[in-house]
């Protein structure tokens, strides 16, 4: 089943819980002359909006300053069962926050950094520990090294249960 839709109230349950629930995003950029690139990343959702925390140098920062319209898919793949597989694709826009942006919306910024504690511990215990002997790109310093950028849900595609196909030779 595939489910298209504008979001204008909160997104169904089942969208809502794989966003929360899956691990790993893949989030798709494009540069200004359309050329795309697509990275896997760890990400949390809201309920609103989805939030990654990128290296300033990265690729997918630098193609969403030049053009903010991304796609993000989040799977949860059973390899046992095809029929139990479930994906959403987002489509909507990327935008970086700023030092004022953080401050304008420093409750909802410090519930995103706890989401993203409490989601990825063994991330933030290997970036605490390591964070002197790791290249600057890879640090977690906000503003210093990564950058918070949330990406605004316009539009999404929800798949479920995929159906086999009989192949004939």
């Amino acid at each position: 089943m595939t489910l298209q839709r504008r979001p204008a109230t909160p997104l169904p349950a089942e969208v809502s819980w794989l966003l929360g629930e899956g691990y790993f995003g893949y989030l798709g950029t494009s540069d200004a002359r359309g050329l795309p690139h697509v990275t896997p990343v760890i990400f949390v959702w809201d309920g609103v909006g989805i939030f990654l925390t990128l290296s300033k140098v990265a690729r997918k920062l630098t193609n969403i300053r030049e053009n903010q319209r991304v796609a993000f898919l989040v799977d949860i793949r059973d390899p046992g069962n095809l029929t139990n597989n479930r994906a959403v694709l987002i489509k909507g826009t990327a935008r970086i926050y700023g030092i004022l942006d953080v401050l304008r919306r420093l409750r909802r910024t410090l519930r995103v950094r706890s989401l993203l504690l409490k989601k990825y511990p063994k991330y933030a215990a290997f970036y605490a520990i390591k964070k002197n002997f790791l290249p600057k790109p890879w640090r977690t310093t906000l503003f210093i090294s990564r950058l918070l950028v949330e990406i605004r849900v316009e539009r999404f595609s929800y798949m479920r249960e995929a159906k086999p196909m009989i192949l004939r030779k």
